[in-house]
């Protein structure tokens, strides 16, 4: 039903002001397939969500799932993820945030560590 329209809503997403509201879609763009044109706009959203400490703590947890989730297209970018997720993990307090965070590096790091099939 809501597939093909994924740009709209990652544009809609990015125009949300109520946190609720960017709850709900961020949910449902995190199972919805990745779009055909890497959406850098929306990476950077993502990211300054997950650095604003005044988010609240579903929205960061989604941010940082998503932007893992874009990181399969983009594999390079992985290292930038890493570097910001071990970077805020010394000051973010909530357990849900410090487990997504924990969660997602580990996942990062054994996809560095498997070797890729040529």
């Amino acid at each position: 039903m809501l597939s093909g329209k994924t740009d709209e809503l990652i544009n809609f997403v990015m125009r949300q002001k109520h946190s609720g509201m960017r709850r709900i879609l961020l949910s449902v763009l995190l199972d919805m397939p990745l779009p055909e044109l890497f959406p850098v706009a929306f990476m950077d959203f993502c990211y300054e969500r997950i650095l604003d400490r005044n988010e609240k703590v579903a929205v960061q947890s989604l941010c940082i799932k998503i932007v893992y989730k874009l990181c399969l297209l983009e594999p390079a970018l992985f290292s930038e993820l890493q570097a910001v997720l071990e970077s805020i993990e010394l000051y973010v307090s909530s357990p849900a945030i410090k487990s997504c965070i924990c969660n997602t590096l580990k996942k990062i790091r054994d996809k560095k560590s498997r070797p890729t099939l040529l």
